[in-house]
């Protein structure tokens, strides 16, 4: 078997898990300086103390993360979809009577950010997973999973659309070259799979199922196989998830942007942690919705600050915010359990209030941080034509199960009160 290492890049750190003859062996977490900040300090370390170490190298992590650099070691900082890039971008591009272009250019996508570093005049414009294996290879490359997200790909033909380029004015030709990395690199004999964070935890999680990954952000992704479904004028954007068999697999996902970042606020602002959280009273039907959690489904500009907010009400506009989006999803394509991975699904409260607020399923698998470690591994065994199931089952079996039910309804029904006062239409 091969010596394997997968990197998993997040807002705030760099994980590793080394996996040597089939058995994962040794995992580490390398932090970054700060939300939004990502430390490429850190990762050109990283990647100079494994160069050369390993048979495969597998890449994953948050998508449409836009940086520039050049042959001279210069480069420019990360742009992630955290930053106000697409804010600025936007309004100079807009146009209220295209909708395909402003379709392209929702807040996540990658499209203004790459025209952004494009104006700054770097050789290379690409993602974060571009420039690390630029580092490990000298290939300028990106797979197509990764430059979905770019904005600039046609879902079917995964060709970039010229409509879209021309109006923005990117430059094509700086660009990564397009490939399946499977396909073209590790059956070509470069040593790289890429698969981004999103449609590695699917994989982790199970891939035919829907996940919430609850990170910096939460993320609600249910397999659609080849179907290309969603509804975004709602928030639930029609995705590729993965190639198999040299055959587009597609995903429905809808996210809020400040999840964990409001969880993680609340936590480092007034020194608390999980346990107070799992012990709130939930007790009466009522509470007050924390503002930055109604970001990224009708109003992106929706705001406040913690001052003046209990710690269960966080925590139960945690699950309100995270209920509603997977209610959305399940509009588009139906199912009746959600797996849940990601450092907010530590809490042993949320996972129970989440499946008796929205009457879902709820299951949590062990090492519920690391589904888009392992997915992005299982990916690659998928790839190579293995029977994952057994494999997932034995990296991260099942741990707990909970049942839904109406018992706390009320929880989404405020929610989404708060939504309807914030935009009525």
């Amino acid at each position: 078997m091969d010596r394997v290492l997968v990197f998993d890049i997040g807002s705030t750190r760099l994980k590793t898990l080394e996996v040597l003859d089939g058995s994962p062996h040794r995992y580490r977490e390398y932090n970054f300086s700060g939300v939004d900040r990502l430390d490429i300090g850190i990762i050109d370390k990283v990647v100079d103390s494994v160069r050369d170490v390993y048979d495969i190298y597998i890449i994953t992590g948050q998508r449409a993360s836009i940086m520039g650099w050049d042959d001279d070691g210069n480069y420019s900082r990360i742009y992630t979809w955290r930053s106000d890039v697409d804010i600025r971008y936007r309004e100079r591009y807009i146009d209220r009577d295209d909708y395909m272009l402003n379709l392209f250019i929702r807040p996540g996508s990658g499209a203004l950010r790459i025209k952004y570093v494009q104006d700054m005049g770097f050789k290379y414009v690409g993602g974060v997973e571009s420039y690390i294996t630029w580092l490990l290879t000298g290939e300028y490359i990106v797979d197509y999973t990764y430059a979905y997200p770019y904005g600039l790909l046609d879902p079917y033909s995964l060709e970039y659309i010229e409509y879209i380029i021309g109006k923005l004015e990117i430059d094509v030709d700086r660009l990564p070259n397009l490939v399946d990395s499977y396909r073209d690199c590790i059956e070509g004999g470069i040593p790289i799979l890429m698969i981004p964070d999103q449609s590695a935890s699917l994989v982790g999680e199970g891939l035919y199922i829907s996940k919430a990954t609850l990170g910096t952000g939460a993320f609600v992704d249910v397999y659609t196989g080849g179907e290309l479904i969603g509804d975004p004028e709602r928030g639930v954007n029609p995705m590729l998830a993965l190639i198999l068999d040299d055959t587009p697999i597609y995903m429905a996902e809808a996210f809020i942007f400040d999840w964990g970042v409001s969880l993680d606020q609340y936590i480092m602002g007034y020194g608390v942690g999980y346990d107070s959280i799992d012990k709130i009273d939930v007790g009466y039907d009522s509470y007050r919705v924390y503002p930055p959690l109604l970001r990224s489904t009708y109003s992106p500009k929706a705001g406040g600050d913690i001052g003046g907010y209990t710690v269960r009400d966080i925590t139960l506009s945690l699950v309100g915010s995270l209920g509603f989006i997977i209610k959305l999803v399940s509009s588009v394509k139906g199912f009746d359990t959600i797996y849940l991975g990601g450092g907010g699904a530590r809490s042993r409260l949320i996972p129970k209030l989440l499946a008796e607020s929205i009457d879902i399923d709820v299951v949590l698998r062990r090492d519920v941080v690391k589904s888009s470690l392992y997915g992005a591994y299982l990916y690659y065994l998928l790839r190579m034509g293995e029977d994952i199931r057994d494999i997932l089952e034995s990296y991260r079996p099942v741990e707990y199960r909970y049942s839904g039910s109406s018992r706390y309804s009320w929880i989404l029904n405020i929610y989404m009160d708060a939504l309807d006062r914030l935009d009525p239409h």
